[in-house]
């Protein structure tokens, strides 16, 4: 089984051209209600004429399925950034903290026994090792939300995590959850490349309109996505 889901893009423009890329948003429940969901830039790259070039932006993307929360101090808040790199000291040493647990989804047919459900505590800021809970919907992980305080000097943010291949987390989809409460989260593996320059961890609007689809799904590994010089894209998957 692959580790990674691959997407190509390639500029067949003639200008120079920034393309970000981004999941789709997970669905939320948090204890029935419907909360504010969030979205992040998960890579970025700026590409010549293919043309001219022969440059392309290659994006790998972790398949396994992450739980993660992130607790920001200081007043920053989800316009900020939603993603940390671990290989910039600048960051590495700010106030962010970050959990993550691999961990997986609800089966469809109810049958099986998964670890799907993982517990926050935040002080300080983690996630249990997940276990079964058959309370958490079908195609959804659940985490178990303490009562606190929310504070706007202290924000915490829960969501569908990814990991990068330079080892960076990103809260692809992510709520700021109720207290004392259970969100669930129901990611799928379907990917968006656009053109626009979002780095990797930016919060962006989610506006799938106009993008190229990478719909892993349906069995594929990898997508040649290319931009037309009429401002379209086609995508073919392997």
């Amino acid at each position: 089984m692959t580790s990674s889901y691959q997407i190509i893009v390639r500029n067949q423009s003639k200008d120079t051209m920034w393309f970000y890329c981004f999941q789709e948003q997970a669905q939320f429940s948090n204890s029935g209600l419907d909360p504010d969901v969030q979205s992040s830039s998960l890579d970025c790259g700026q590409l010549p004429a293919y043309s001219d070039s022969g440059a392309q932006f290659d994006i790998s993307l972790d398949v396994s399925v992450y739980a993660g929360a992130k607790r920001a101090n200081n007043g920053q808040n989800a316009s900020a950034t939603a993603g940390f790199f671990a290989t910039d000291l600048s960051l590495a040493n700010s106030s962010e903290y970050w959990a993550k647990q691999e961990i997986s989804l609800t089966p469809a047919s109810g049958s099986s026994e998964v670890a799907n459900h993982t517990s926050l505590s935040l002080s300080p800021l983690g996630l249990s090792q997940p276990v079964w809970n058959a309370d958490v919907p079908a195609g959804c992980f659940g985490i178990g939300v303490p009562v606190y305080s929310p504070s706007s000097s202290s924000v915490v943010y829960c969501g569908n995590l990814c990991v990068l291949s330079d080892q960076s987390l990103v809260l692809s989809s992510f709520v700021e959850p109720a207290p004392n409460s259970d969100l669930s989260c129901a990611p799928t593996p379907k990917y968006f490349v656009k053109a626009g320059k979002f780095s990797a961890g930016t919060v962006i609007a989610y506006a799938p309109t106009g993008a190229a689809v990478c719909d892993f799904s349906g069995g594929y590994t990898s997508f040649l996505v290319e931009y037309q010089s009429n401002g379209e894209f086609t995508v073919s998957g392997n």
